[in-house]
């Protein structure tokens, strides 16, 4: 509650007029102004932690043009020798967590973008720190709140929220996907 000038005694909560010692406002309009603003800081408050990430550090994009120095520990990964990289996700299950082939389509850790730059998500952090590695098991794992996949993923909650209603919007005009829903 910052925002909110703080009480006076015997001041006019809202506008500052002076008041009796016992008052807490000048008129009933004042002090609703007053309480209006009183709420309305709680929420921003609290709207404005929800939108935070969890993490600081945002995620960093390499276009093709730029010099690869940054992420070239990336492009080398010595994986064992006798661990074959998972073609199928009946093959993914037996992997460890958390899974270490950065190079899959579906690692959190990781992302190329259409115009063929590479987006780390965590770049403040390796690939053997990182709590969820897949997003499939992600969603193997049930319904998440935005919130939930927002921290997965280092984005904003309404960030989320958009991709989210795109991918519905995408689904929704895919004519295969009208078969399943309406058969």
């Amino acid at each position: 509650m910052n925002q909110v000038a703080e009480r006076v005694k015997g001041k006019c909560c809202a506008c500052g007029v002076d008041v009796g010692p016992n008052a807490t406002s000048c008129s009933t309009r004042c002090y609703q102004r007053y309480w209006r603003e009183v709420q309305h800081a709680k929420h921003a408050d609290r709207d404005r932690e929800r939108s935070r990430r969890k993490y600081d550090v945002r995620s960093r994009t390499f276009s093709p043009r730029d010099n690869a120095a940054p992420i070239r520990h990336l492009m080398v990964v010595n994986y064992p020798a006798d661990v074959q990289r998972p073609r199928t996700r009946g093959e993914c299950a037996g992997v460890p967590r958390p899974c270490p082939f950065v190079s899959c389509r579906y690692h959190l850790y990781l992302e190329t973008v259409d115009s063929g730059s590479l987006k780390i998500n965590f770049p403040d952090r390796e690939v053997c720190d990182m709590e969820h590695s897949c997003a499939l098991d992600l969603a193997d794992s049930g319904a998440k709140s935005l919130e939930a996949i927002a921290q997965a993923m280092n984005l904003t909650r309404e960030r989320v929220r958009q991709l989210e209603e795109r991918a519905m919007k995408r689904a929704e005009e895919n004519p295969d996907f009208r078969k399943l829903v309406n058969p």
